[in-house]
């Protein structure tokens, strides 16, 4: 308020800023954080987003979607704070140390492998990964995709053309 010699009121002084543009944009921004939010909740694939420790050592799952939740049988609260690789099933230790060092040398890797649930179903997927910078921190985005059913669908097929042709050799040689 400004007031005149007498102590009258006599009006207001002040600044006025158009801040339109700078809501506008924080629109955009908020849309596109929702975009790719929903985007990384909805996908059909499992994500996870894990630390990369400083000296190149796997850390800790920072974030997960929906459907890794969903495919692996644990809470979101639960999978937060593992190691991803505590979810691979390995025939030995130098198996991880490989497709670690592979990422840490190429900065993304594609690989094949088996893993278990919560309740020990065993799944097996393949994984995307890559490394990424969030928050000035390098993480590891992984993708994971259930290739359970297909898996099992080739082995089925095997067998049962195991099955045919031995009755076939069989047959023969009757």
């Amino acid at each position: 308020p400004y007031y005149d010699l007498d102590n009258n009121y006599a009006g207001y002084i002040g600044a006025v800023m158009d801040i339109t543009e700078r809501k506008q944009h924080e629109k955009i921004l908020l849309d596109s954080e929702e975009k790719f939010r929903k985007i990384f909740h909805h996908s059909a694939d499992s994500i996870f987003v894990q630390e990369v420790l400083n000296n190149g050592q796997n850390g800790r799952i920072i974030d997960v979607n929906d459907m890794a939740c969903e495919v692996w049988g644990y809470t979101r609260e639960e999978l937060l704070g593992k190691n991803v690789m505590e979810l691979y099933i390995v025939n030995e230790d130098q198996e991880l140390n490989n497709l670690r060092d592979t990422l840490l040398e190429k900065g993304h890797i594609k690989f094949e492998g088996v893993g278990s649930t919560k309740s020990g179903n065993t799944l097996y997927f393949v994984v995307h990964a890559n490394i990424i910078t969030l928050d000035g921190k390098m993480v590891v985005f992984l993708i994971a995709r259930n290739m359970t059913e297909h898996r099992l669908a080739q082995i089925q097929l095997f067998e049962s053309q195991q099955r045919y042709k031995a009755l076939f050799l069989n047959m023969s040689s009757a």
